[in-house]
């Protein structure tokens, strides 16, 4: 699931509760769990205000310059990072010690990483969210 979406359901609805969010994003077809989407909320600064979730734009940016990973089968994973950062994050990966990895590409602000095996594709996405604790 990508940010934009999150951000335009916490904009477009008044939403009280996770339960509530998590139905929204599963019409939108998107599988998550719970603690994903806590996840996802604390790093785009998304809190209660009034009863209701809404972007603080304060605590939005986090500590980590990935900004979202997107899982694009059989063996692509797509990251987003703030302006300026891919290069950065692109060779931070390929020091780490993922052997997953058969490459990387990366631009100002968005990284392709190919993976060896399509088997071990969420298993790197998920070794890159701890690395960067995004």
């Amino acid at each position: 699931m990508d940010s934009a979406l999150l951000l335009n359901l916490i904009q477009t609805n008044k939403i009280k509760d996770q339960s509530e969010l998590l139905n929204l994003i599963r019409r939108e077809g998107h599988d998550i769990t719970q603690s994903t989407l806590s996840r996802q909320l604390k790093r785009l600064g998304i809190t209660k205000v009034d009863g209701f979730y809404k972007r603080n734009p304060i605590k939005s940016r986090g500590t980590s310059p990935i900004l979202d990973i997107i899982s694009s089968p059989p063996n692509l994973l797509l990251i987003k990072t703030l302006p300026g950062n891919a290069g950065a994050v692109a060779f931070s990966l390929e020091q780490h010690d993922f052997t997953e990895i058969a490459g990387t590409i990366a631009g100002d602000d968005t990284i392709m990483v190919a993976v060896k095996d399509p088997s071990s594709l969420e298993i790197l996405k998920e070794k890159i969210e701890v690395s960067f604790e995004y």
